[in-house]
């Protein structure tokens, strides 16, 4: 993206688990926005990246985000392990809502990520998504 001279991006947006990307209004194509993110791994630290995602979603342009949110949304996005807590779910899924964030879907194998692990011990989920915000599916998906 960054090597098309058609395209007029600006890095906008940076930390150390997310960058933001503005592709601005150039000759009549809409202005958007690329979010790339990485949650944050331990339990506790979760709510920062619901946080985030939240302090991002107000903006009144179209975006995209490309993300390892390391959590699921459904416990069947998880084969393996120990099951994720209603909770867990349910606070997830509120910051998707919330974002109004729609899976841009995926072909393949279900699941994005695994441990490494055999036999007994693997696990595998499914962390690895494209959403977009229903304005930015309605103009470009």
């Amino acid at each position: 993206m960054l090597w098309k001279p058609h395209l007029n991006l600006s890095l906008q947006l940076v930390s150390q688990n997310h960058i933001g990307i503005v592709h601005e209004d150039v000759g009549g194509q809409s202005e958007w926005r690329l979010i790339g993110l990485y949650g944050h791994l331990e339990e506790e630290k979760k709510i920062k990246t619901w946080q985030i995602m939240r302090s991002l979603n107000n903006v009144s342009i179209p975006w995209l985000c490309f993300d390892n949110f390391n959590e699921i949304l459904y416990n069947d996005e998880k084969k393996g392990g120990k099951l994720k807590t209603q909770a867990t779910l349910d606070a997830f899924g509120m910051m998707v809502n919330a974002c109004d964030l729609h899976d841009l879907g995926f072909m393949r194998h279900p699941f994005t990520w695994f441990n490494n692990q055999q036999e007994g011990g693997n696990v595998q989920e499914r962390m690895d998504l494209f959403s977009g915000k229903r304005v930015w599916l309605q103009l470009f998906y």
